[in-house]
């Protein structure tokens, strides 16, 4: 079995890797990296690919899944697995990503790589599977078990003439309001362990963040949450929702989570989602467990101005949570043009090169933040504007507005990727999917720890490529010697 690392090797996004045997090709997710400018995973180095496994739906591990279709890599119908919520969300979040694609070759003047016809053609491979084993090809099996990360999200281990290797996808700590904790994985000889938080040897308490939030919510200033529409935004509703301190007419959530409330919805089952969700919807006859009664959603440009510069203080909860797409950073920028005082609440993993992770740069140095970004603007914004188009805009926010929530991360800590490691109790671990420090904290704490000693620990590159060998099992001669040697040793 061989591996080649197509993306996500000490950085986040583009998560993607290469598997082959002597009968099969396979990628284990295809991602994008968001920033200034996209990346894409190396899939244009690929000849041939039998199927594609993927862990969930979050762009940074399935936005590339288009351009695997615009290469002709999915021709014959190849099968993307996945499970059930998963290709539920994946219609939302691609069809997104792809608008967002369009925006940026258009302003940096280049070709499209990929159209809406290469979505649906994803689309259509998609090939659901719940949490079980299943056949990837004639020589691959495969099981897909609970990540606890996201709705849908998965780890998986494939299978193939006695060797069996793990990929974590992204792990959750068990720090959720509405998600199962995650499945403990099975014994594996290979892991690819992702380490997006490897640097942190412990999450803040959950209750004790959940609490601030709210404590910072509450404050009679205009708040803004920007949110990934899957997962952390309905973690935050779902918040404000079971709490009595927050005015749901107060609060407005926008973009793409309305989209993927079918899907929370559809898979409300102790499957998919913890019990006391379930419990709400069966016990209450709640359709709406996400949804606290009152919120509401805007739905055009003069209604998201009006409410960013109206006297009262609105609570906002908007799509993308790095402030790189979607409607927060028209938010962003309506708040710093218009308003004297407001919270910028960071709940989420912010990459390198975002416009979050410039806000948490500068909360962090105790400095104002000055960024660029990307939002809509209307007739008499801008002097020039005679129409509704997308311009770069340079604001100021300062720094008290910014505040920091990290354990609302939907990844688990250094010390829940060492204990999922020690479960699976591999003699190769890849490090993965971690930028700046995580990846290679995560890899010394891997290292340092005796129950993992006997394997190889190594933290590759992109590009990187590796050959697993099968465990060949001693003849039963040899393990016999063996054991009657200790047991006279035992007996002296």
């Amino acid at each position: 079995m061989e591996f080649k690392i197509l993306g996500g090797a000490r950085e986040v996004g583009r998560s993607s890797v290469h598997v082959s045997t002597s009968e099969s090709d396979i990628l284990v997710d295809c991602g994008l990296k968001q920033g200034e400018t996209t990346e894409y995973p190396r899939v244009n180095e690929l000849d041939n690919l039998d199927a594609v496994v993927l862990t969930h739906a979050h762009i940074d591990h399935s936005g590339g899944l288009p351009l695997l279709s615009s290469l002709g890599l999915l021709d014959g119908d190849v099968p993307v697995f996945c499970t059930p919520p998963t290709g539920m969300l994946l219609k939302t979040l691609l069809y997104d990503s792809y608008s967002l694609q369009r925006k940026e070759w258009k302003r940096n003047d280049r070709d499209p790589i990929y159209g809406h016809e290469d979505v649906a053609e994803v689309l259509k491979q998609v090939e659901p599977v719940p949490y079980q084993e299943f056949s990837v090809t004639d020589d691959i099996q495969a099981e897909f078990g609970n990540a606890g990360h996201i709705l849908g999200s998965a780890w998986v281990q494939i299978r193939s003439e006695g060797r069996r290797v793990l990929f974590s996808g992204d792990l959750g700590g068990g720090r959720t309001n509405h998600l199962p904790r995650p499945a403990d994985p099975p014994k594996s000889d290979a892991l690819f362990l992702e380490s997006t938080y490897g640097a942190t040897q412990q999450q803040p308490s959950f209750s004790k963040q959940c609490n601030e939030l709210i404590d910072a919510a509450s404050a009679e200033v205009p708040v803004l949450i920007p949110s990934f529409a899957v997962g952390r935004a309905h973690e935050v509703l779902r918040l404000i929702k079971t709490r009595d301190e927050i005015d749901p007419s107060r609060v407005y959530f926008d973009g793409m989570i309305e989209e993927t409330l079918p899907a929370y919805r559809s898979y409300a089952s102790t499957l998919y989602m913890n019990e006391s969700i379930v419990n709400s919807i069966e016990s209450s006859s709640d359709p709406r467990p996400f949804l606290p009664e009152g919120v509401e959603k805007p739905d055009t440009y003069r209604d998201r101005t009006r409410i960013a510069r109206e006297e009262d203080a609105p609570i906002v909860i908007a799509p993308s949570g790095m402030l790189t797409g979607g409607w927060s950073p028209l938010y962003l920028r309506e708040f710093a043009e218009s308003r004297e005082d407001s919270k910028v609440i960071l709940v989420g993993h912010q990459a390198e090169q975002s416009v979050g992770r410039r806000l948490e740069s500068a909360h962090e140095a105790g400095t104002d933040a000055d960024v660029t970004v990307e939002a809509l603007a209307g007739p008499g914004d801008a002097e020039d504007a005679e129409d509704f188009e997308y311009r770069e805009s340079e604001v100021r926010v300062p720094g008290e507005w910014i505040e920091t929530f990290g354990g609302f991360s939907a990844h688990g800590s250094a010390t829940s990727l060492l204990n999922f490691a020690r479960k699976s109790l591999p003699r190769r671990i890849f490090v993965v999917h971690g930028d700046g420090d995580n990846w290679k904290s995560m890899e010394a704490l891997l290292k340092s720890d005796s129950t993992l000693k006997h394997g190889r620990i190594e933290s590759p590159a992109v590009g990187d490529e590796f050959e697993l060998e099968a465990r060949i099992p001693k003849p039963f001669e040899e393990r016999l010697e063996e054991l009657e040697e200790k047991v006279s040793e035992l007996t002296r």
